[in-house]
Parts: C-alpha cells; sequence; structure tokens
C-alpha cells in the first residue's frame, strides 16, 4: 500500500520528470535510499523506524521503458494514455511489539504488482498533471529465500485512482503532489483487519472484515536534483475516517501524518543515447 511502502517513494523519485528536450542515456544504473516512522499497517497506532536502500535501473528503449513516467512496454505511439506497471506493499511486523495484536500471526512482507491505466492531461518542460488507475495483486511472502519454509502466498488485490501533479520550479527544484483513493478486495482486507475465534480477547472481539474503500493518501514534498544525485524531502496524510473497515479492533488510527526523506544516485550511464 503506498502508504507504508517506501519503495513507492522510491519509485516516485527515480521517476521524477526529466528534461525531454535533449536526448539521455540509453541505461542508467543506481542506488536509493530511504527513511521514515511509518504505521504497522494502515489504521495502525503502532509506528516504527523503517530504512530501505535498493538498486534500480533505467532503460529507455524503443518498445520497453522504464523512466521518469513509469515502467512499461509500448504498444502504441500515443504520448498521452500508457499501459505501465505498478508496485507496493506493506513492510513485515512483529505482533509482540503491537499491543493491538499481541498474540496473533506477525505480518509478513507484502508486495504489489499489477498494471495501471496512465493518462496525461497535461505535460510540457513546466511539469505535469496525470491520473492513474492501478489494479495490483497482493502477495505475502516470508523472505527466507534460503529456507526450506520460503513461501509466497497470493493474499488479495487493491485498486484506485491516483492523481499526480509535478511542478518544475526551477532546474534543480521540483514539487510533488499526489492523491491516491483505496479500496481493498476482502483477502487483502482479511490480512490487517480480520479478527479469527482463537485470536479473541477481551478487548479484542471476534470480527469478518469485508473489502472496500479503505481511504485517502495525501502525499507532498520537494525533489532536489543535480546530474546524478537527488534528494527527497516530503510529507503525506491518510484520512481512513470513512473506511469500510473501521469497526474491526485492528483498527484504531483513522488519522496519521508522516514524513520521509531519501536520495537516489546514478552511478553509471550508457555513452549510447536513447532513439
Amino acid at each position: 500500500m503506498k502508504l507504508v511502502l517506501l519503495v513507492v517513494l522510491f519509485i516516485q523519485v527515480i521517476q521524477a520528470q526529466e528534461d525531454t528536450r535533449v536526448k539521455r542515456s540509453l541505461y542508467e544504473v543506481g542506488a536509493g535510499g530511504f527513511y521514515s516512522q511509518l504505521p504497522d499497517y494502515p489504521g495502525s497506532e503502532n509506528f516504527r523506524a523503517r530504512w530501505l536502500v535498493i538498486p534500480f535501473f533505467r532503460y529507455r528503449g524503443k518498445n520497453f521503458r522504464s523512466d521518469d513516467e513509469g515502467t512499461r512496454a509500448i504498444f502504441n505511439q500515443s504520448k498521452s494514455l500508457k499501459i505501465e506497471f505498478s508496485f507496493g506493499g506493506n513492510f513485515p511486523a512483529t505482533s509482540s511489539g503491537n499491543k493491538t495484536r499481541e498474540g496473533m500471526d506477525d505480518l509478513d512482507f507484502l508486495f504489489e504488482v499489477g498494471p495501471r491505466i496512465a493518462y496525461e492531461f497535461y505535460k510540457d518542460e513546466t511539469g505535469r498533471i496525470r491520473v492513474q488507475l492501478p489494479l495490483r495483486g497482493a502477495f505475502a511472502t516470508n523472505l527466507n529465500f534460503m529456507e526450506l519454509d520460503f513461501f509466497v502466498k497470493r493474499q488479495g488485490t487493491i485498486t484506485g485512482p491516483e492523481f499526480q501533479f509535478e511542478r518544475i520550479l526551477s532546474p534543480h527544484w521540483e514539487f510533488n503532489y499526489w492523491l491516491s483513493l483505496n479500496y481493498l478486495d476482502e483477502g487483502y482486507s482479511d490480512y490487517f483487519y480480520e479478527v479469527k475465534e482463537r485470536d479473541e480477547r477481551t478487548n479484542r472481539p471476534r470480527y469478518n472484515a469485508k473489502g472496500g474503500f479503505l481511504g485517502y493518501d495525501h502525499s507532498a514534498g520537494f525533489l532536489l536534483r543535480t546530474e546524478n544525485l537527488r534528494l527527497f524531502l516530503g510529507v503525506r496524510y491518510s484520512d481512513y475516517r470513512e473506511a469500510e473497515m473501521r469497526d474491526s479492533p485492528l483498527f484504531k488510527n483513522a488519522e496519521n501524518t508522516v514524513a520521509f526523506m531519501g536520495m537516489t544516485y546514478i552511478f553509471k550511464k550508457s555513452k549510447e543515447l536513447e532513439d
């Protein structure tokens, strides 16, 4: 989910709009790192320090691209309507560190992947405005790749429209704003908000979670960029007051605000330029 996975912040930073008036390198290789204090899951009252360092690869081929406009196969020549890949997820969290979930199963790492349709209403050298509609499948895993108990389990589906506004303030500064509406199916909702009979307690009654609207995420931030280095500082406000699963005893925090920061650095660029 975009609220709680720094991978999404990473993607937004490395996909920040570029100057398309000049030809760019065919590919670039780099790495990014991020830090924030994030809730264990949407609606959790428990926050933990989260950091992430991952490599990235940008490619600007004729038929496939992963760049400022997302990761996508190019099926047609439309400059406004695009079909892209979309990613998201949620960090793992131990129930022993969360009083609300004490005695319940730990939350495994949850990753999301799927297609999205994107339409750009406006784009030039000063910025862009676009809307997106992703449809991502969610998969839980324990990340024990080298052990016999490694697993990947399909958990559910998340979707919802997204609005993105980017404004180039100067050659080195950019402002970004995102608005997303999140809808979960029952499987995804069960993962966070279901209370099974074996997990019942006096202050945690049994609850059968249903799918539906989760809430809104508002994000805003500033990006500082040089030729190879990008620094990002932002804030995100989440509003879950209208969530369909608001009555779950595991749903404790209907509103929250988090700050985040990050950076990326490009280590290598190809001498060959894009077509």
